[in-house]
């Protein structure tokens, strides 16, 4: 590259570090919301997606906490700890939390108009808060194992 173009570039990003500096908080808060709104479309265009992952994701740690209990990780004494009896409670509550946000999904699903809008992101958000959830309390689980 030769030195004008660089010189050129150069000038362009203290330009924009410039800018960026002198932008007013309210930009920012403009910038901040339209960002929100784009995740809040995110939410209710990936409902579908992200409750099929939710739903893959729950299978796997389901079956990951069955085969604690059926004695297919070979450390017995994990299950006779306070900490896995915890995990496991937790397993069954985020199951039935999963279940539900399926019926819900069912519910508005095919709800037309903007009167569904809200109940579809708010459903969307819930999915992915739990999907991350779902995983880290599978990391958990494989943690407890670890430690015993």
């Amino acid at each position: 590259m030769d030195p004008f173009s660089v010189a050129v570039i150069c000038a362009g990003i203290g330009a924009v570090a410039t800018l960026t500096a002198a932008v007013p908080p309210a930009a920012t808060f403009i910038y901040d919301a339209a960002k929100d709104s784009l995740t809040s479309i995110d939410y209710i265009r990936k409902l579908d997606h992200n409750r099929e992952k939710l739903e893959k994701e729950l299978e796997e740690l389901i079956a990951f906490a069955n085969d604690i209990d059926q004695g297919r990780v070979k450390k017995e004494e994990i299950k006779n700890t306070s900490i896995y009896k915890v995990w496991r409670t937790r397993v069954s509550e985020i199951e039935a939390e999963v279940k539900a946000s399926t019926r819900e999904h069912e519910r508005i699903k095919e709800q037309p108009g903007k009167k569904f809008y809200a109940d579809k992101r708010k459903l969307g958000k819930e999915m992915v808060n739990k999907l991350e959830e779902v995983t880290k309390h599978m990391e958990k689980g494989w943690s407890i194992i670890k430690n015993y």
